[in-house]
């Protein structure tokens, strides 16, 4: 693991030109939701792509922190604690100048009624059907006993909303695991673990995430609040979309319309007067008009247009250029002129290799299998040590075995 990430950050910084001089300090808190330090937080630098964590530091008692940022360039900070929801923050790093800010994470979406609280952990290998039921008490707290012939049981909590969680959970330490989520240890007595859950202790508030930059450059700023408009939007359509299939929602409560959502984006760059941070509204419009099946597909080629495929923005989701570019409206030659930009001159490597896969699968798709043999060929060779080499090599046979011979 230490290899890979080390093999990653090495690629990025060959990306960006970066030198010593370009490094920065990234510093600042962050709290729960009641703008509170929490029980634990953590606080990681990620590509922009949101796909390797570069770095973690645990955040202090108070919630400070101090990340080191290797290069000028895109970034993302990502921000999560134990009481508060994972929250993605958009980093623009001009120069070698620090950059603080204050992060207040937003608050779980908690399932109304009466709870139905279950323990899960290493005691039961994590097993769902053989989840232990917590009952209450006269208090209005939960518990449960764990028989363990261990020191300690390392749990989560089901029942009280859609992912597992710690949150009320009493006499406990908190541990980051490999999914970036956190896990409970409990202390063991005499083979006995005791799960005491005070659900007063949870933040039901639904708060939002307030990200306030005390350090930085105006173009940081902007660019940071354009991306969060973006992803919390995003991320508030599928909440809803899911409460909906799942009959939560109110009784006469309808879904909010999300054309007009998307179509605030557009408006956001429309008005914006800095092409670089233009580029990253335009970036957000295109992805959530993807994504949420928008009506606004007609606009999509302006703000492709104005991005262009080599802008930086689309560090941010390689994934959605090639499908975007494709319900443009485009002629097929100016989609090929698009993509082969994308492709051949864009300086982030990701993106390269994303775009470069997408147009594979496509040509695969489509029985195209001179186009695809070629693509195959690059992907399975100069690319065959990163996941999209892999991906072609695992789920694809070779398209060259059906071309037609030359």
């Amino acid at each position: 693991m230490r290899v890979r990430q080390l093999f990653a950050l090495f690629i990025v910084l060959a990306i960006l030109g970066a030198s010593a001089d370009a490094q920065s300090i990234c510093s600042g808190t962050v709290t729960g939701p009641d703008r509170n330090p929490m029980p634990r937080a953590d606080v990681s630098l990620l590509t922009p792509d949101r796909v390797t964590v570069l770095q973690t530091v645990r955040a202090a008692a108070d919630g400070r922190f101090s990340l080191e940022v290797p290069a000028a360039g895109l970034w993302v900070v990502r921000c999560t604690g134990v009481g508060g929801r994972l929250t993605d923050i958009a980093l623009y790093v001009p120069d070698s100048r620090p950059i603080r800010l204050s992060v207040s994470l937003p608050g779980h979406r908690y399932l109304a009624g009466e709870l139905s609280l279950q323990v899960l952990g290493d005691f039961n290998l994590w097993s769902i059907p053989n989840a232990v039921a917590l009952q209450r008490t006269p208090e209005g707290s939960y518990e449960a006993e764990i028989p363990t012939t261990k020191d300690s049981v390392t749990i989560r909590l089901r029942g009280y909303r859609d992912e597992d969680g710690v949150e009320g959970i009493v006499n406990a330490s908190f541990l980051l695991n490999g999914q970036g989520i956190y896990d409970a240890r409990i202390p063991a007595v005499q083979g006995k673990a005791l799960v005491q859950v005070d659900t007063r202790r949870i933040d039901r508030s639904r708060a939002a995430a307030v990200i306030t930059f005390d350090e930085a450059s105006p173009r940081t700023k902007r660019i940071a609040g354009a991306i969060h408009a973006w992803w919390s939007g995003e991320d508030e359509y599928f909440a809803q979309q899911n409460d909906h299939a799942l009959d939560r929602l109110p009784a006469g409560a309808t879904l909010p319309d999300w054309n007009a959502f998307v179509a605030g984006l557009l408006r956001q760059a429309d008005a914006e007067k800095d092409t670089l941070v233009r580029s990253f509204w335009d970036l957000g419009f295109v992805c959530t008009t993807m994504k949420t099946k928008s009506k606004a597909v007609e606009n999509l080629a302006r703000s492709l247009n104005r991005m262009r495929a080599t802008s930086i923005a689309w560090s941010y989701s390689p994934n959605t250029l090639a499908y975007a570019v494709r319900n443009a409206k485009w002629s097929p030659s100016a989609i090929e002129r698009y993509v082969r930009n994308a492709m051949d001159r864009h300086r982030d490597p990701v993106v390269r290799r994303r775009v470069l896969f997408n147009e594979f699968a496509i040509a695969f798709d489509a029985e195209k299998d001179a186009r695809a043999a070629k693509y195959y060929k690059i992907l399975t060779t100069k690319y065959a040590d990163t996941p999209e080499g892999r991906q072609a090599l695992k789920d694809y046979p070779d398209p060259a075995l059906d071309a037609p011979k030359k």
